[in-house]
């Protein structure tokens, strides 16, 4: 219990972290390209996929520009039934208005990343595609808040109170978590080895690669003396055309970690980690090296404890209140990890059928945290195989829900409706052939962050009557807020309150729960 004095009203106005920014924000980016004249034209699309790579962040007045590299690979069946793949890519840019400005930010105060949804590839001319997705940018930041309401005390003349006045009102003060949180940024870059089957014999055709694709994600996330330390790994997929015709699909994993250096110490942490670009070149003996860049976002979140009040009484016959919000923000925790999911189709009619190899992408997602603390996440996935019968090569895709949930560091508060940030990435898919089944799975990997924010009465202002002195004041007055889920019995039932002694001055006195923002008096307690 803490009791108002002159100099707790001059007190600093300590503040707590809250929610500034949450938005999403969609966007298109297309895209031409005219292939080279080294391989064949398109007979028919296999395959197309597209990723999103933030690059840089501009903070302009009332805004921020987001811009990035939409990377994409398209692999196709020529003319000629040969499998070829070709990378495309074109730039996007978006700028995205935040609301309530920014003033006095910097742009490492807002977190930035680009999902990609819907991607399309069309033959325009047998040379030409042209490429198409749907992007949707989100910005997430805090902000601070002051905690602690303005209290004042008017004197007998209006001059400085008495020491009876000021022991007249005890001012109630409870401490609330916040969460506050650094963005962070890193990249860095892994080597590996992928191993091309050799040939039938001399005269063999050499091994080549056709296209390399590159996933990273995270694996575990930890705050260690003022760091985030985050682990991962980067899986290289290549397809590959081997020395005696066949195409195959190869894959090399590579561990990363990186440290992201903050100057404060955090408790706990999120990372969300993209391939920024891969090259291939060639060691001899159909080995080849591999070289993947990848970025890192990752987000140091720390907790304290602010004193904000919640109620107040006094020991004189009246006071009067004018509640304020206060919204704490609460960091629920982050998730990374992976799952295997299955599905099942129809594959293709035709005799002497084979898959060639085969790739999956996620989409449609949506993400709950439910009351007893765990992250849901629910989504589509679709694998692509490449089945090749009779000479020719066609796709085929399978497409079936995914389902993940793993348990957060805390459950949400009562009421709060938690913001989710979270990317699924498919790692590696695989497809076989069962009559005229096609049975898929995909390994998929996770990283996601859930925070909540929690509204706060607070008392705003409390006055002391003067005209009674304290020593004759019959009673003692509290001011209660309910927190919405408490009815006026409750209310009277906390203190053993007679009727006669509550009044409801704002917020009705029905049957049900007082809304809140409601305020009720009780005399006598």
């Amino acid at each position: 219990m803490d009791i108002l004095a002159k100099e707790y009203e001059n007190a600093g106005q300590p503040g707590i972290s809250v929610t500034g920014v949450r938005v999403r924000s969609p966007h298109d980016a297309t895209g031409e390209v005219a292939l080279p004249d080294y391989l064949p034209p398109v007979g028919r699309i296999v395959s197309f996929s597209a990723a999103a790579l933030d690059e840089d962040r501009y903070l302009e007045p009332g805004a921020i520009e987001a811009s990035g590299l939409l990377a994409c690979s398209v692999t196709y069946a020529g003319d000629d039934g040969t499998i070829c793949s070709y990378p495309v890519n074109c730039d996007f840019s978006k700028k995205i208005p935040i609301p309530g400005g920014t003033d006095g930010k910097n742009v490492s105060d807002f977190f930035v990343r680009t999902d990609v949804e819907a991607p399309v590839c069309r033959a325009v001319a047998p040379r030409k595609l042209s490429f198409s997705a749907k992007l949707s940018t989100a910005v997430f930041s805090t902000g601070k808040r002051p905690s602690d309401p303005a209290v004042s005390a008017e004197g007998g003349d209006g001059g400085d109170p008495t020491p009876a006045e000021l022991m007249a009102v005890e001012y109630r003060r409870v401490p609330v978590s916040s969460s506050s949180v650094r963005f962070l940024r890193a990249s860095g870059e892994t080597t590996g080895e992928i191993s091309v089957p050799g040939g039938a014999g001399d005269g063999a055709a050499e091994p080549k690669i056709l296209n390399c694709s590159g996933v990273s994600y995270v694996t575990g996330v930890s705050a260690e003396h003022g760091s985030l330390v985050v682990r991962g790994e980067t899986v290289v997929s290549c397809l590959a055309r081997t020395a005696d015709g066949e195409i195959a699909t190869l894959s090399a994993k590579t561990p990363f970690e990186e440290r992201l250096g903050s100057g404060a110490d955090g408790e706990d942490g999120a990372a969300f980690a993209s391939c920024a670009s891969v090259s291939v070149s060639e060691a001899g003996g159909g080995v080849f090296v591999c070289t993947a860049e990848h970025e890192i976002d990752g987000e140091l979140w720390s907790t304290t404890e602010e004193k904000t009040a919640v109620d107040a009484y006094s020991t004189a016959c009246g006071s009067e209140t004018v509640p304020s919000e206060a919204e704490p923000i609460r960091f629920l925790g982050g998730v990374a990890g992976t799952f295997t999911a299955t599905g099942t189709g129809r594959a293709p009619s035709g005799d002497g059928k084979r898959v060639l190899f085969a790739s999956g992408r996620v989409g449609g997602g949506s993400a709950e945290a439910s009351g007893d603390g765990r992250l849901v996440i629910s989504a589509q996935c679709t694998v692509t195989a490449a089945i090749a019968s009779e000479g020719k090569t066609e796709p085929c895709d399978v497409s079936f829900p995914v389902r993940f949930e793993a348990p957060l560091r805390s459950a949400p508060p009562a009421g709060s409706e938690p913001a989710i940030r979270y990317e699924m990435n498919v790692i590696s898919a695989e497809a076989r052939l069962d009559g005229d089944r096609l049975n898929v799975n995909a390994e998929i990997s996770v990283s996601a962050a859930v925070t909540s924010s929690e509204k706060i009465k607070t008392a705003g202002t409390v006055r002391l009557l003067r005209d009674v002195p304290v020593e004759r004041s019959p009673s003692r007055v509290r001011i209660f807020f309910p927190d919405g889920q408490s009815s006026l019995w409750d209310v009277r039932r906390s203190v053993n309150a007679e009727p006669e002694k509550v009044t409801v001055v704002r917020g009705g006195d029905g049957d049900g729960p007082l809304p809140r923002g409601a305020a009720v008096i009780i005399s006598g307690v």
